[in-house]
């Protein structure tokens, strides 16, 4: 799936947006100061699909139109419209009335990615909590992505991937904590341990199959009334695409997210064994880049072949500078000819990489970037404006800094300043740190 188009008009800075992509490149960059709509367009297109796949006529509030193309089962072209309270499809320049026949001109899977965490794209994504097609990508999940790639009989996955990329040779043991969520399914029947507290079909299935593994191991296993944790031989993994109601990693993926959305699995602890590291690490003693890394490389790794879109804000935040510059071939290469990637971004590096599609945005207005890619990061920053931003943000703060020096940061002038900045900057941003420490002085 490759957007070619997307209009969008009165959704937030966004008053008359239009975008022209090359689907012959799987990748899409957008450069932006903060607060240029680079989030907003993200929750728009996110909006946009799944009022489609909920209801069709269910309002987006805004008037869009996105063009994509889609490969399977056969090659189309697509057009989504939507004005007031009309809306349209259209498949190769024929209308598409049945609701059906809409949905299934969507893409397979839309995956969201944001670096730390964003209460603006959580709330999006609550909306459409019930598609299951919609998946808000949160650090908790990244070791489930681990699992189910150890788990895959694959050695694209095993070997060339995590073997290669990160030194992992597979896992020492790992473990489940299963638990009564706070509102068990409640049935006729009392939930209960040995039913999984009335867990949902394919989650007992799922439970059935490791607590049969478990009985096979000789690890430690701790039951109460309201929790059951079973602890595995590392080898154990390389069996449990045996059961019979996976189909694949990324079926065994999906169903261990339910669990956790339900609130029946309550953590995941995976030993892992690392080329040239004497002692097993925990995945949770990896560093915040490998981590990263795994996430966006793993979940593009499971689900390989799919109409999947992937709207990635910052996934570079914690790279080193080699791993930014690696980043677009990266997933060039993982990708194929079905799925697509937004990719915003901060970084000169990944900027100077990309060899299309590369785009600034500013005022909720997008235009291409001009000869970006190779350069150097001096030259790349210099297109970013990074230089422009840097001086306003000393001009910014240098009023402020100078109420301090002058004893007056905790006075009405320097408490109305503060907030201002608060409301234009992030509270981490190292400017406050001066400050807060000129203040403590």
């Amino acid at each position: 799936m490759r957007i070619t188009h997307l209009s969008i008009q009165n959704y937030k800075n966004l008053k008359d947006f239009n975008w022209t992509i090359d689907a012959g490149y799987s990748i899409a960059l957008i450069v932006g100061k903060n607060a240029s709509g680079k989030s907003n367009l993200m929750e728009a297109i996110l909006h946009i699909f799944a009022c489609v796949q909920r209801d069709v006529m269910q309002h987006t509030h805004f008037d869009y139109s996105i063009e994509y193309e889609i490969e399977t089962p056969n090659k189309h072209k697509v057009r989504l419209e939507s004005q007031g309270v009309k809306f349209s499809a259209w498949r190769d320049d024929e209308k598409v009335k049945d609701q059906q026949a809409q949905v299934a001109l969507l893409p397979s899977k839309i995956f969201a990615y944001y670096a730390g965490t964003s209460k603006r794209i959580e709330d999006t994504f609550r909306l459409y909590k019930n598609p299951p097609a919609f998946e808000y990508y949160t650090p908790t999940k990244y070791k489930f992505v681990l699992f189910a790639l150890l788990a895959s009989p694959l050695d694209k996955i095993k070997k060339d991937f995590l073997q290669k990329e990160f030194g992992i040779e597979g896992l020492h043991d790992f473990s489940f904590k299963i638990q009564k969520p706070h509102q068990a399914i409640e049935s006729t029947n009392t939930p209960t341990r040995d039913n999984f507290w009335n867990a949902p079909p394919d989650v007992l299935t799922l439970f059935e199959g490791f607590k049969a593994l478990s009985s096979k191991s000789q690890k430690e296993k701790v039951f109460t009334t309201e929790k059951l944790a079973l602890k595995f031989d590392g080898e154990v993994i390389n069996q449990i695409l045996d059961f019979p109601f996976l189909s694949d990693e990324s079926d065994l993926f999906e169903k261990m997210i339910k669990a956790l959305e339900l609130g029946y699995i309550r953590d995941l602890t995976l030993n892992i064994k690392k080329t040239g590291v004497n002692e097993n690490i925990i995945f949770e003693n990896f560093s915040e880049g490998e981590k990263q890394r795994l996430a966006i490389r793993g979940i593009i790794e499971l689900y390989e072949g799919d109409e999947t879109l992937y709207l990635l804000d910052e996934p570079d935040a914690f790279a080193h500078p080699r791993w930014q510059w690696e980043f677009i071939p990266d997933l060039e290469r993982a990708l194929g000819t079905y799925s697509q990637v937004i990719y915003v971004t901060h970084s000169p590096l990944v900027l100077s990489s990309a060899k299309n599609n590369a785009f600034f945005m500013d005022s909720g207005e997008i235009y291409p970037a001009q000869e970006t890619y190779g350069q150097s990061a001096n030259v790349t920053l210099n297109k970013m404006e990074a230089q422009e931003i840097l001086q306003a943000t000393e001009d910014d703060f240098a009023t402020y800094i100078g109420l301090i020096e002058e004893g007056k940061g905790e006075s009405p002038e320097g408490v109305k300043l503060r907030e201002e900045l608060e409301e234009k900057y992030p509270l981490n941003h190292p400017k406050f740190d001066r400050a807060d420490m000129l203040i403590s002085y």
